[in-house]
């Protein structure tokens, strides 16, 4: 049976107006995110994340198009919805010459309802037990990050959005948060994490949507989108006489072409045919193996198909 969407959005759509022209910050956008994913909402900036963000949280209005948290429509039941739900924005603030113990304090009691138990429970959970008497002005850029998730936690939420949360923290700092997020992930918590750092989405998060200028380009799990048509890349005197050998293959899907290259779509099961193929051929295989795709390849291939198709269409 299938997990339950915590997070569906159906042609969401959000245009700023202005006295000169409409800036369309976000464009039909359809994502689904489900019960205990780690969830990344990958995109450069200016491209529609942090105006989503709005809309989900109630902060924005859409234009047009619909939310929908925990299988209910928030234009009617947001205040509710929200009681489930946390946020880890940019711009947390602390008092800075209280401890991180009594920021924590604070806001339970905006909260209500919060034990103090639960203060120390989610410190342990962020790691900040050992310095919970500490100031905030002695934290580091991540120990405050780590203080705002465990603010998020205090009503022990089922969905944690969180924008940009490793902005500005240095790599020991994007190490530790990244473990924390992963954390929240096993523990049952859903993660929806929007960020422009491509290689933080690839190691933290299992599931991830690609957006740019407010389009979604591809969404799915981060195992899929890497995997997607696995290209065996072939070092060869003549790529030419290469291709021409493997093109009619039936399980042979692609075959890009450079100065000393064949990178041929297969399964890495079918290597050792092609190596075979193209030495019975006549053909020196100098070197072979399978291309290591990352999200960021994936990433600027399909901005590059979303650019090339307009002058297609105009062609």
């Amino acid at each position: 049976m299938p997990a339950e969407t915590i997070i569906k959005t159906n042609s969401l759509t959000k245009r700023f107006d202005s006295k000169l022209s409409g800036i369309l910050a976000v464009d039909n956008l359809d994502i689904e995110v489900r019960r205990g994913e780690v969830f990344g909402f990958l995109g450069p900036n200016a491209s529609g994340k942090t105006t989503t963000i709005g809309m989900l949280l109630g902060l924005i209005a859409p234009t047009s198009g619909t939310i929908e948290l925990f299988g209910e429509d928030t234009a009617h039941n947001l205040p509710r919805l929200l009681k489930r739900t946390s946020a880890v924005l940019e711009s947390s603030a602390f008092y800075p010459h209280l401890s991180g113990y009594d920021n924590l304090i604070i806001f339970a009691g905006t909260i209500g309802g919060i034990e103090k138990c639960r203060i120390d429970e989610v410190l342990e959970t962020v790691g900040l037990r050992k310095r919970a008497s500490s100031k905030v002005r002695t934290y580091s850029l991540g120990m405050r990050q780590r203080l705002s998730v465990a603010t998020a936690l205090l009503n022990d939420p089922e969905l944690i959005i969180m924008d940009e949360p490793a902005n500005g923290l240095d790599p020991s700092g994007i190490i530790e948060f990244r473990e924390l997020t992963k954390s929240l992930g096993e523990q049952g918590k859903t993660v929806f994490i929007s960020s422009h750092l491509l290689h933080e989405i690839e190691q933290t998060c299992d599931h991830v949507a690609i957006i740019n200028k407010g389009r979604v380009l591809a969404q799915g799990s981060v195992n899929e989108l890497l995997h997607r048509g696995k290209m065996l890349q072939i070092s060869v005197p003549d790529p030419d006489t290469a291709s021409d050998l493997l093109m009619n293959l039936d399980w042979v899907k692609t075959i890009e072409i450079d100065d000393s290259h064949i990178f041929v779509e297969i399964t890495s099961e079918k290597a050792a045919e092609v190596n075979r193929i193209l030495v019975t051929g006549g053909i020196a295989v100098s070197e072979i193996k399978m291309s290591e795709n990352s999200l960021e390849d994936f990433f600027l291939d399909a901005i590059d198909e979303i650019t090339r198709k307009p002058e297609e269409d105009n062609a």
